[in-house]
C-alpha cells in the first residue's frame, strides 16, 4: 500500500471525524470512524518518506496525523463530539498537503490550531504538542495564546462549550 492510498484512506477517517454527527449512512445511523481511525494510524507507521515537502515538515504532519488519528478514536469512544469536529478540522488539510504539490505552511495551518484550541483541555498532551510544532509554537507560548479572548474558533454552531 503505497503513502498516497493511506492518505487518501485517511482524508476520508478525518472527514468524517470533522462532520461528527452530520454524516450518516444509508440507513441514517452516524457513520463510525473509529475503525477507519485505527487503520489508518496502523497503515502510517508501516509506510514513511514517500512524500513531498521538506524532511522535516513531513515528518511532523504525519506523527500530528499518526497521534492524531489515536487521539480522535479516544475522543470518539468517549463521546466527545465537540472535541471531534474540532481536531477533524485541524487535521483534514494534512493528507492532502503530503501528497500535493502545495507547500505546508505553518502560518495557514494556524488558523486550524486555532479549532483545535476551543477544545483545547480535551486533547491529549501528545496531540497538543504535535499541534505546537506544526505551529512552530512552543507548548507555553501556544497556551498563552489559547487564553487570549477570541483566539479559539468555535466552528460549528451548536457545540457544546469545553
Amino acid at each position: 500500500m503505497t503513502l498516497t492510498t493511506i492518505l487518501e484512506e485517511g482524508s476520508r477517517a478525518l472527514l468524517l471525524c470533522r462532520h461528527h454527527g452530520f454524516l450518516g449512512g444509508a440507513d441514517g445511523a452516524c457513520i463510525d470512524a473509529r475503525p477507519l481511525l485505527r487503520k489508518f494510524r496502523e497503515d502510517l507507521a508501516r509506510v514513511a518518506g514517500d512524500s513531498r515537502g521538506s524532511p522535516r515538515d513531513t515528518d511532523l504532519m504525519l506523527e500530528a496525523l499518526h497521534i492524531g488519528a489515536r487521539d480522535l478514536d479516544r475522543l470518539l469512544a468517549a463521546g466527545s463530539v465537540g472535541p471531534v469536529r474540532s481536531l477533524g478540522y485541524a487535521l483534514h488539510r494534512l493528507p492532502e498537503l503530503l501528497m500535493g504539490e502545495e507547500a505546508f505552511s505553518r502560518r495557514l495551518f494556524l488558523f486550524n490550531f486555532r479549532v483545535a484550541a476551543f477544545h483545547w483541555d480535551a486533547l491529549s498532551p501528545e496531540v497538543q504538542l504535535a499541534l505546537c510544532n506544526l505551529t512552530g509554537l512552543s507548548p507555553g507560548d501556544a497556551a498563552r495564546l489559547i487564553m487570549r479572548q477570541g483566539f479559539a474558533v468555535k466552528i460549528y454552531p451548536g457545540d457544546p462549550a469545553p
